[in-house]
């Protein structure tokens, strides 16, 4: 936009800890406001609760005029988000040149990629084309509020980047809407290369998490990426979410000299008949290596396990417990599935699934939150996980974690 001359202002309610009221007001007076259901590390996992989303959209509607909805949930749901918000218009799919074609006064009806309504009637125009990432500028840091970003196991000054775009597997659960489907993108090294510099060297940023869906599925990318974190005169640190499979010792060896203290893992489950049921891809052998590599070279590992896939029975779900506990990660997160509307395994479970968000999914015999319940405990009650965190002596971290613990426990 900024290309294009249009003055722009970021508002991140959320960091800023504001509610709607306060950015009705701090936007009153502009032309037009762009309000997100779902930031651009969430377009793959987005939230479900849309509460503090809808609150701020409704409050704009005493200031501005024209008020439009980005994000996933009204790319797979246009026409509830547009019941829900009375939006100008909704855009569908990655956002950036869309964004910029409303601000410059285009026609809506000329525009592709969006929803709307006109005279009752509702308006779909036709679908646009996935931009090539490779011609996006670097983004405007200096909008943005850094010294609010933090991510506890990193530290302070964070800064949110990406060097790729979608993931060529087929997980079931996996909602890629924003990405368009299996289509895999990359950006060019020297592209990567301006935004870190501009992150630690303009605007003073300290940690770094590459948030793109699978850091290391292009090997030289990755390697690339860890070439230019060993240029930098700071010490920065970076963290970055891959699958097992994808990783090499020579790989997870460079990450780690070039400061990169965090892998996260997608698991999902302990059973391979499982993993294979949900179109994971990867074996548990294979997880287990993977992990057991980025501990090896002295690097933290967070694990996301899920209960409750389509035929997934107790004693399956008790064999992702027990996994969990041999991959040894600094970190577990256990959750219950939330079929995204939009992907296959919704359609799997379309007699127990709403069809639009908030989604409301309950298994139709197992208790899943009390399984989860039973996987937070055996993790993180062990003695000898708790031994190991107080050897570590991160006491924020350890008193954090009790307390999101007992948050889930209660």
């Amino acid at each position: 936009m900024r290309k294009h001359g249009i003055e722009v202002t970021i508002i991140d309610a959320n960091a800023e800890i504001i509610d709607g009221d306060i950015v009705a007001d701090r936007v009153r007076g502009m032309d037009m406001v762009f309000v997100t259901s779902s930031t651009l590390d969430k377009w793959v996992c987005p939230n479900t609760d849309l509460t503090p989303f809808l609150a701020t959209v409704n409050a704009l509607k005493s200031t501005v005029d024209k008020r439009v909805v980005v994000g996933v949930h009204g790319t797979v749901t246009p026409e509830h988000i547009l019941d829900e918000t009375d939006a100008w218009a909704v855009v569908s799919g990655e956002p950036e040149q869309t964004m910029v074609d409303l601000a410059s006064g285009q026609p809506r009806n000329d525009i592709a990629g969006i929803v709307f309504r006109e005279n009752g009637v509702t308006i779909k125009t036709s679908e646009r084309k996935l931009m090539d990432v490779s011609e996006l500028p670097p983004p405007s840091m200096d909008l943005l509020p850094i010294e609010r970003y933090r991510y506890e196991i990193l530290g302070s000054r964070l800064m949110i980047l990406e060097t790729s775009r979608g993931c060529p597997h087929g997980c079931r659960f996996c909602l890629r809407a924003m990405y368009g489907g299996r289509t895999y993108r990359r950006k060019k090294p020297e592209q990567i290369r301006k935004e870190i510099h501009s992150a630690v060297y303009d605007h003073g940023v300290k940690s770094i998490y590459f948030m793109d869906i699978e850091f290391t599925i292009d090997k030289p990318l990755a390697l690339a990426v860890c070439d230019i974190m060993s240029e930098l005169e700071n010490n920065v640190v970076w963290c970055c979410q891959t699958r097992a499979d994808s990783l090499d010792n020579e790989l997870v060896t460079r990450m780690s000299e070039t400061g990169c203290k965090l892998v996260h893992f997608g698991v999902e489950s302990g059973n391979d008949r499982v993993l294979t049921s949900i179109g994971k891809g990867e074996t548990t052998e294979q997880i287990f290596n993977g992990v057991r590599m980025v501990r090896e070279a002295g690097m933290e590992t967070a694990c996301f396990f899920m209960f409750g896939f389509p035929g997934e029975t107790v004693s399956e779900m008790k064999d992702t417990i027990s996994f969990a506990i041999s991959l040894k990660p600094t970190y577990a997160s256990f959750h219950v599935l939330e079929p995204y509307p939009g992907t296959p395994m919704a359609d799997d479970l379309s007699d127990y699934v709403s069809g639009a968000f908030p989604i409301q999914y309950d298994h139709p015999s197992i208790d899943l939150r009390g399984i989860q319940r039973q996987a937070l405990m055996k993790f993180y009650l062990r003695p000898s996980y708790i031994l190991q965190r107080l050897k570590k002596g991160r006491w924020n971290l350890i008193s954090q974690q009790v307390r999101i613990l007992a948050d889930y426990l209660r």
